[in-house]
This record gives C-alpha cells, sequence and structure tokens, in this order.
C-alpha cells in the first residue's frame, strides 16, 4: 500500500477482465475498495473475483452491459462509489460517458470530456497537430465523405492508402488499399465497420508508409499544469494492425532522435489541455515520424513503461483525478532497464489468426517475469469479447537478457482449452529481425503457421506417426479392455470411428492446420507400419513408454538415429469439440490435436482444430459469430475471391470469400443471425 490515501473511499472499474484485475490492484495498493461490474458470462470472472463488490450490469453482448451507460451508474450510484476508472476499451474513449460520470457527482479518472471529444476526432486531433507543428502523415481529412472525393484525393495522394475511420481505434474502421479498383470496397467495408464500432461512419485517408515503425509516448499531467512524458514504447510488430509485441524503450533510436520525438509527444499533449495518462502515437521511417493518434486512456501496453520507470501508472491517474500534483519534473524521471510484452490471444495463428472462445481447461504461467491477466483455470474466453488472455512483461537490466526472460516465460507456458497464439509468440521472439531491434509490422507476415526453422512435410508425417504409438503405447496399455473400475477412460475408450483391428488402429487428427487420417499396424517385432493419408508410402516406426498413467504419458520416438521425447495428454471427459487429446513433441512448439475418425470422415469438428469439410462450393463460418451483411443475391454470378459476406466476431470483422467462380445457388442465413463454427452459410455452384 502507498503512504498516499485518495480523499474517495470506493472506486468502481467500468471493464473487465485483464485490464479490471490490473486497475483493482492498484485501487487495493491506495487503500481505496474496488467495486466491479459484471456481464452474465462474466458473473465468476477473475475481477469479480478480485474485487470487494460486484453488481451485474446485463446480458452476454457488450452493447447490453459494459457499453451500458446506465446500467454503470447505476452500479456505482448503488455501490457509493466515489470514482470510476475506465480502462482501456469500451467506454473508456467516451466523452459522453465521462461526462455523465462527471454530472452524477463522482469523479471520472482519465483526461476531461473535451480532450476525450477532440483528440477521439481523428480529423480534427491532426488539423491540431498541424497547426502545431507536429509533422503529419499526407492524406486527406475533408469534410465532402463521397466516393468520388475519395477517389480524387487518393489519386492525388498516391497508392497505397490507408482508410480509417474519423473516431477509431483498435485496428477496427481501417483498410489497406493498394489500387483505384479497391477503394470502393474498402470505403464501404470501413464506414460500415466504423458504424458499427464507433457510432461514427467519418472516414479519411493517409498515405499508406511501407514497413514502418509504430512508437508511442507516454504523457502524464496534472490539472495544476504539470506534464511530463515517460520516454517512449515500440509497438512496431502488429498482425492486422493489432500490437503483439511492444517494448520500451524503442531500439531504433538513439538518444537525439528520443528527445525528439518525445518533445514531440509533449507538444502534442500541450496542445490539446492534457492532463492525467495519455499516449500520443507516431509512425516512424527513414528517420522521420508522423503524428498517428492520441489515446485519452490506459494502453494495454503500460506495464513496459511502468517497469522502465519505476512508477504505476494507474496509482498515477488516481493520484491526478484526486487532484494531486506530479510531484515530480522530468529531470527525475529516467530509463532504469529495458522492458518487453507479448500478448496471449485466444486465436489460431494456423488460420488467419482467427479469433477462438471456449473453456480453459488449464492455464499455469511460467518463467518468473511478470503476467497480467483476467483468467484462471476454469474461466471461458468469450466470444462476446476481446480474445486476450493475458501479456507477459519481462524487465531485465539489457535488451538480450529481457528477451531471453520472455522467451522462456512463453516457453514454460501452458494452455489446455482454446487454440492460442502461443506457438507464434514462441516463433516471434527467436526471429533474428526482433532480436536485432529491426522488427517491423511486416514480421508477422513471414510466420508460415510452422514454428519450427526448417520444418518440412516429413516432420508433419513424423507427428502424426507418433500418435498411434503415443495412444496406444501397446494394445494392452491403451485397449479398450485394459480400462479399471473407477478409472478415467483412455483416449480411445468410446471413441467412435475407431477400430482396433488385431494390432492396428485407425485415427484422425490434425497438424497445423492439416487434417489426415492415419492408419497403423504393428508388427510382430513391436515396429508400426503407418500409412498416412498424405503418404504415398507406408513409413515404418519404432517406440518406447518412458511413462504413462490414465490421464497423459511420455514416449519416445526413434526414426533412424534420432530420438525425440513427445508428451500426450488427453482431454478432458464431455469435451464438447469431441477432441480426444493434444501431442506435444518436447523441446519444441509442436502440438497437435487427435480425434475420433468418424469426425473428419463425417465432416465435423471443433473450431480452431478440424472443420465442417467443405464440399467445393459450400461456405461455412470459420468461427461463432454475428453476420452483419449478405453482399450477394440467389441466382448472383461470383467471381473466385469475390467478398459475399461479413461475419463479427470478438469485435472484428471477417470477410467470407467465393471459393471459385460460379453462381449463388443457395443462402443459408440472414442478416443479423449468430452462426457457430462450421455452419454452412452459402453454397456456389456451377455456372
Amino acid at each position: 500500500m502507498t503512504d498516499w490515501e485518495p480523499p474517495f473511499g470506493k472506486i468502481l472499474v467500468a471493464n473487465r477482465g485483464e485490464i479490471a484485475v490490473r486497475v483493482i490492484k492498484a485501487i487495493h495498493d491506495v487503500g481505496a475498495e474496488a467495486v466491479a461490474v459484471y456481464s452474465d458470462p462474466d458473473e465468476f470472472a477473475l475481477h469479480v473475483l478480485h474485487a470487494d463488490e460486484a453488481y451485474r450490469i446485463g446480458p452476454g453482448p457488450a452493447t447490453e452491459s459494459y457499453l451500458n451507460m446506465e446500467a454503470i451508474l447505476e452500479a456505482a450510484r448503488r455501490s457509493g462509489a466515489e470514482a470510476i476508472h475506465p480502462g482501456y476499451g469500451f467506454l473508456s474513449e467516451n466523452a459522453d460517458f465521462a461526462q455523465a460520470v462527471i454530472d452524477a457527482g463522482m469523479v471520472f479518472i482519465g483526461p476531461p470530456p473535451k480532450v476525450i471529444r477532440l483528440m477521439g476526432d481523428k480529423i480534427a486531433a491532426k488539423r491540431l497537430m498541424a497547426e502545431n507543428g507536429v509533422p503529419l502523415i499526407p492524406g486527406y481529412d475533408g469534410e465532402d465523405q463521397s466516393e468520388a472525393t475519395f477517389r480524387q484525393e487518393a489519386d492525388r495522394i498516391g497508392y497505397p492508402v490507408m482508410v480509417k475511420a474519423a473516431a477509431g481505434g483498435g485496428g477496427r474502421g481501417m483498410r489497406e488499399v493498394g489500387s483505384e479498383g479497391e477503394l470502393a470496397a474498402a470505403l464501404e467495408g470501413a464506414r460500415r465497420e466504423a458504424t458499427a464500432a464507433f457510432g461514427d461512419g467519418r472516414l479519411f485517408l493517409e498515405k499508406l508508409l511501407i514497413a514502418p515503425r509504430h512508437i508511442e509516448v507516454q504523457v502524464l499531467g496534472d490539472s495544476h499544469g504539470n506534464l511530463v512524458h515517460l520516454y517512449e514504447r515500440d509497438c512496431s510488430v502488429q498482425r492486422r494492425h493489432q500490437k503483439v509485441i511492444e517494448e520500451a524503450p524503442s531500439p531504433a533510436l538513439n538518444d537525439e532522435q528520443r528527445q525528439a520525438i518525445c518533445d514531440a509527444g509533449l507538444r502534442a499533449a500541450r496542445a490539446a489541455g492534457y492532463f492525467n495518462a495519455g499516449t500520443v502515437e507516431f509512425l516512424w521511417q527513414d528517420g522521420q515520424f508522423y503524428f498517428l493518434e492520441m489515446n485519452t486512456r490506459i494502453q494495454v501496453e503500460h506495464p513496459v513503461t511502468e517497469e522502465v520507470v519505476g512508477l504505476d501508472l494507474v496509482i498515477q491517474q488516481i493520484r491526478v483525478a484526486a487532484g494531486e500534483t506530479l510531484g515530480y519534473d522530468q529531470d527525475e524521471i529516467e530509463l532504469e532497464s529495458h522492458a518487453i510484452e507479448a500478448r496471449l490471444y485466444a486465436e489460431d495463428p494456423y488460420s488467419e489468426y482467427l479469433p477462438q472462445a471456449g473453456h480453459i481447461v488449464s492455464i499455469e504461467f511460467g518463467g518468473g517475469g511478470r503476467v497480467d491477466t483476467g483468467v484462471e483455470s476454469g474461466h471461458e474466453v468469450s466470444r462476446h469479447y476481446d480474445p486476450m488472455i493475458a501479456k507477459f512483461i519481462a524487465r531485465r537490466e539489457t535488451r538480450t537478457e529481457a528477451l531471453d526472460q520472455l522467451s522462456e516465460m512463453l516457453a514454460t507456458t501452458r494452455v489446455v482449452g482454446p487454440v492460442t497464439n502461443l506457438d507464434f509468440l514462441r516463433w516471434l521472439v527467436t526471429t533474428p529481425e526482433l532480436r536485432a531491434g529491426e522488427a517491423t509490422a511486416k514480421l508477422t507476415e513471414s510466420w508460415s503457421g510452422n514454428p519450427i526453422a526448417g520444418a518440412s512435410d516429413q516432420d508433419d508425417d513424423l507427428l502424426l506417426a507418433i500418435f498411434v504409438g503415443t495412444t496406444i503405447a501397446s494394445g494392452e496399455v491403451w485397449s479398450t479392455s485394459n480400462s479399471t473400475a473407477g478409472a478415467r477412460p483412455t483416449p480411445w475408450i468410446g471413441a467412435g470411428g475407431w477400430r482396433l483391428a488385431g494390432q492396428g488402429c485407425r485415427l484422425a487428427c490434425q497438424v497445423r492446420g492439416r487434417s489426415h487420417l492415419v492408419e497403423g499396424r504393428r508388427r510382430p517385432d513391436m515396429a508400426w507400419l503407418i500409412r498416412i493419408d498424405s503418404m504415398r508410402e507406408r513409413g515404418e516406426i519404432r517406440f518406447g513408454r518412458l511413462r504413462e498413467d490414465q490421464e497423459s504419458g511420455t514416449f519416445w520416438i526413434r526414426e533412424g538415429r534420432k530420438t525425440s521425447r513427445f508428451l500426450w495428454e488427453s482431454a478432458p471427459d464431455g469435451d464438447e469439440d469431441g477432441k480426444l487429446g493434444t501431442l506435444r513433441r518436447l523441446g519444441t512448439y509442436d502440438r497437435t490435436a487427435v480425434y475420433p475418425a468418424s469426425i473428419l470422415e463425417s465432416g465435423w469438428g471443433p473450431a480452431g482444430h478440424l472443420r465442417r469439410t467443405e464440399t467445393a462450393g459450400m461456405v461455412s463460418s470459420p468461427m461463432p459469430g454475428s453476420l452483419i451483411s449478405i453482399d450477394v443475391s440467389l441466382g448472383d454470378r461470383v467471381m473466385a475471391h469475390q467478398a459475399l459476406m461479413v461475419i463479427e466476431a470478438m469485435k472484428m470483422e471477417h470477410v467470407l470469400e467465393a471459393p471459385h467462380t460460379g453462381v449463388v445457388r443457395t443462402i443459408h442465413h440472414a442478416v443479423g443471425d449468430l452462426v457457430p463454427a462450421g455452419e454452412p452459410l452459402i453454397e456456389i455452384g456451377p455456372e
């Protein structure tokens, strides 16, 4: 607990998940009580359990709960809270909400509503920056929102360009446009997404910089006119405009460049009349920086700044909101070390990073660094909200040491449940570009879906062959006749579609996004002959058991003179996805799901592992979500890769395209329908 006591005894946190847990900790550290709010799916969420009291605010959809201003204000009134902290996302940059908090006689822990409104309007913010000498990217931010004007301005700026939402943030309402022919669809999609996310469909154009770095300056001010920067963060490693790796300080800047960009950040904040915590974001390329936007809230990546300057930013927010002065000046703030953060998401890096949802059977964080999370074993990743699970933060004296610690944290973390980007993160921190401090947003495009350097199809075949050894290990250990009364069934007991024919087996599995059928027959000398549907010939494999029990086992596999170890983990009883278990090659990042053969043959499988087998022209939903747009009609002729529908899931839009040229034969759903993963949506037949 700090020596300072706030003038309010209760603070309500108008958020959920990781940031709510983080803010609750700071509230407790200053000696106040924390009030949580929750939707129906979050009734037993971690932020609720950590708070001193909690209030229901509505059902699962965010529009009916965490975006329901009146419900949140009513919870604050009922609890007797004197202040509200909005976290990030949801209502954190909603000027109307900030004003409503103040009008209700409470303290809003953030900047003044007029500043939120000013900087939330990206067009107005850019004009303000131009007036105050902050460099801008060439673009168009005029009032004329017609397609003809955007087309003319894009020609003037020069392709490629970026279409962006005037009230945007978090990567929503953004589209890259490489040529004139792509502009109309980009404008339509960005406007629709911006309207849904922010209630404002205005757009603007910017010149698209090729492989820039994303550098942001953390600022902090009080209501007495004191304003400082807390140096910069480098957030260049992104995928789909969402940050994945963040670090402080930036490895790209020297001392002179660092001073220049931090001064520009202060100049931007002063021009806006800013106080409380905020972030001024820039794009950096070829030694030049350009103003991007200002975020009037705490950032997801704020922990790396905390680690290198030794300040708790949320406590600083509370102090400033309480009317306190900063109590220090710029000269007293020093960079003390290097920190780097990685975001763990429930998403499938083997399938275009599609967001995932589901039950977290088990989660164990390793490596000894800082982990900020809003979940633990037994919790759910809801389809209603952002799929971020946790943030790993490593801090050491040098950047190399910090990267090494982060790598260790990732390597020793285990998640059983929804598919995550853990493999992707483990690969990312080993890339030469990131290790050298030269990574840009383009780095993630080099992810091939295969985390093992130099891996080939043969590695896939070896892993597939392993399943025969690991799941049977011997006819006596894994056969259905070997189960004992009261013992947990082996993976194959009651598994439809699998057969034990003498000393043989048949099963279905998936390796790095590729589905396979595997058949195996054991020879008298205990070797196995394996046939895989992707192989023309049988391969021979020998196996042995290191240890085994009713739930898991560690096995070795020998291919020639090469011996590897593998861990088998059975899926829990009643696994909704029908998964039997998971295999991981120890010492690497391979993880492969195993299912009964009937799953693959019947065309059924869980999201993120095996999906419904597509007929030639059937397009199915890649995830659970809401159908928000149908862009074709029955009988329409469509071209290959033409946009057909748009699915929204976990705050992101996903465009479904035609698999080939043809005619729309069937449309199975209407706009507004909630569809599960694998649900048939539209069929494209031959002309």
